[in-house]
């Protein structure tokens, strides 16, 4: 089984590469590199940290990623992989960072493929076949055994006329996929609801989850040991006008969707948690846990506000799962928001 933690670079301060727990993982994806639509070259903000990885990660053998795009990097995808000159470019420089930096592999973060993603990005009806494309030539340029990940949305990539029944194509283009189970619900939803659901309640939000993700992948034909299971490692906060405290219902309106998230070491800091799997209840919080979603939420009677999170009781629903149905492993977004490892202790069943 794999267990893949994002490393992320722009909170260096608080989590620098020694603080990695490099044997609990067995990848780490350096997020992001990203690419203009000039030189359609990967570039990364801090250049020693990504060697600093590859240097700590050796002696437990944790195979070190750079991670492309994001949510914010993923704006010149579509252009590029459409073009063959641009393609060439990106292909090279691609091929040059593996080597330049020494890492086992590229995670291509493209967020989405013909899909609306951050406003700005570029997409086209044509996306899906011409990523097929760029893996074909990535696969074909880099040096042999390299790793090719994804990460990907909770369903399978997008048609020209919708959601694809059929994505086996690109089996064999990807080592494995992580699926981003998370942010099924948040400040962009009107009620509140679990962040990153083991099942859905019928009918209440979004209706997507690790089984319904896990399902359609497998269903339009990747295989279960290609697919990872994403996992947050953090919540948000939401504000509304009921009093949850006394209510085993999880579904609320948002009347205040700008407030402050969480890593889990945050609710840890801020005493919000009294323990991993406790709420402080003389700060006002309680913690109730889902008995669909297997997930546990917050709530603070005083501020009226609303946290879903992951914690290690969901996490073990969660590796017990994967474990269970034959699942390639987990993926953490992202390791910085763990507290004393913690969580990522609790996913080593």
């Amino acid at each position: 089984k794999v267990i893949v933690g994002y490393f992320s670079d722009w909170t260096l301060a608080d989590y620098p590469t020694s603080a990695v727990p490099y044997e609990l993982l067995t990848h780490i994806n350096y997020a992001f590199a990203i690419f203009d639509n000039k030189t359609w070259k990967p570039t990364i903000e801090s250049p020693e940290t990504l060697k600093d990885l590859v240097k700590k990660s050796k002696p437990t053998n944790t195979k070190v990623l750079i991670s492309i795009g994001g949510w914010t990097g993923s704006k010149y995808f579509s252009p590029m992989a459409a073009d063959e000159e641009s393609r060439a470019a990106f292909i090279k420089n691609t091929v040059d960072f593996v080597k330049e930096y020494g890492i086992d592999g590229v995670d291509i973060d493209w967020e989405y493929p013909n899909r609306d993603g951050n406003e700005g990005n570029y997409k086209d009806p044509k996306d899906v076949e011409n990523y097929k494309v760029v893996l074909k030539e990535l696969k074909e340029a880099l040096p042999k055994g390299t790793l090719i990940t994804a990460a990907v949305r909770v369903q399978p990539f997008d048609g020209p006329n919708g959601i694809l029944k059929d994505v086996s194509a690109f089996a064999d283009l990807f080592d494995f996929i992580n699926i981003m189970a998370y942010d099924i619900n948040g400040p962009w939803e009107p009620k509140t609801g679990p962040l990153g659901p083991l099942e859905n309640e019928a009918g209440k939000g979004p209706q997507f989850s690790v089984k319904s993700s896990t399902s359609d992948w497998n269903n339009a034909g990747i295989p279960k040991e290609k697919l990872v299971v994403g996992v947050p490692f953090y919540g948000y906060q939401l504000g509304v006008d009921e009093d949850m405290s006394q209510s085993d219902n999880q579904y609320a309106t948002v009347t205040k969707d700008s407030l402050p998230s969480y890593g889990f070491d945050g609710l840890m800091k801020n005493k919000i948690l009294s323990s991993p799997t406790e709420a402080n209840e003389s700060n006002g919080w309680v913690r109730k846990f889902d008995k669909v979603s297997k997930t546990p939420w917050l709530f603070n009677k005083e501020s009226k506000t609303f946290i879903s999170y992951d914690d290690p009781q969901s996490l073990k629903y969660k590796t017990d799962f994967v474990r269970c149905n034959g699942y390639k492993g987990a993926m953490i977004w992202a390791l910085n928001n763990d507290y004393q490892s913690t969580l990522l202790k609790s996913l080593q069943n």
